[in-house]
């Protein structure tokens, strides 16, 4: 199971069938190398509410919806406590390096097992020259001796624990009859397409708010103050997509980070609530176009 296909799940009670909201983010344990967590909320404009359901409560992880069974106990402090700081925590964008100190790569996302919620592998990106990675070469969980909050260190010998997974659409060759090989593939060269085209949503909606910033500022500081305020409750533990930074060009945040309380309040007093703003909702459209990506694959493996 990959990470990022489960933003975005609803999340389910067999209690009573209520829809307790949807998957926000995983919460992971550098420490024990697995998903302690889920963040659920509702991932509707503007409405940043959240809560933890750990992930020894988690039935199954379906299709289309995650079940989850009934709490059998309250959160302890302690255990909230744990949950806020790794709320903070993601390794995803971050370096790759050697306990030598060599850059290997960049961590894209991760798999785990659903059961257990133990992660397997990461899958890299921004190769260091000489590795010559694939678009879908992992590092299994074993070549890596720590998941560091700046950097993740792998093994000397890391070369042995690389994988790159047999192609999907070779195991359509069964029944080619109904998914012929150039077919599949000619589907898979699409959907990497369609990836590629994040980036130009992204600088779509720069455009559009500064549409938007333009409007707002015509029509008066009421209207201003009240979008402001609803922008900060909207980036307040969220992700940045992109690095934004202050007006003497230092990072505010850093691409993959949370954005905290601090950031906001300096972010508002240089006027760059709406960098924020636009770096966490970015981020959600990137990772829809995964999500939808992941669905579109999954469609066809099933």
């Amino acid at each position: 199971m990959r990470a990022k296909i489960m933003r975005g799940f609803p999340v389910v009670s067999l209690e009573d069938g209520s829809m307790i909201g949807k998957v926000q983010d995983l919460l992971v344990d550098p420490a024990e190398k697995k998903v302690e967590a889920l963040l659920i909320g509702e991932k509707g404009f503007l409405k940043g509410r959240s809560q933890f359901i750990p992930y020894n409560r988690v039935n199954n992880i379906g299709k289309d919806v995650i079940t989850v069974e009934p709490e059998k106990q309250l959160v302890t402090a302690d255990a909230h406590a744990q949950m806020e700081t790794l709320k903070k925590y993601s390794f995803l964008g971050n370096n790759i390096i050697t306990q030598e100190g060599d850059y290997l790569a960049k961590v894209q996302d991760y798999t785990f097992n659903p059961q257990t919620g133990k992660i397997e592998s990461l899958l890299l990106y921004d190769f260091k020259e000489e590795i010559k990675g694939g678009a879908e070469t992992f590092l299994h969980i074993e070549g890596v001796l720590n998941l560091g909050r700046d950097y993740i260190i792998a093994r000397s010998d890391f070369r042995e624990y690389l994988q790159e997974p047999t192609l999907k659409e070779e195991s359509y060759n069964e029944n080619a009859d109904t998914f012929p090989n150039e077919e599949n593939k000619e589907f898979y060269r699409e959907r990497d397409r369609a990836k590629q085209n994040t980036s130009q949503i992204l600088e779509k909606l720069k455009d559009l708010w500064d549409n938007l910033d333009r409007e707002i500022s015509r029509e008066g500081k009421d209207l201003a103050r009240e979008t402001r305020e609803k922008m900060k409750k909207y980036v307040l533990g969220k992700k940045a997509n992109y690095t934004v930074k202050d007006n003497q060009g230092h990072p505010l945040v850093l691409a993959g980070e949370i954005i905290e309380e601090n950031t906001i309040r300096i972010a508002e007093a240089q006027g760059k609530t709406g960098a924020l703003f636009l770096s966490a909702i970015s981020q959600e459209v990137d990772e829809s176009v995964g999500i939808i990506g992941e669905k579109i694959s999954g469609f066809f493996r099933s």
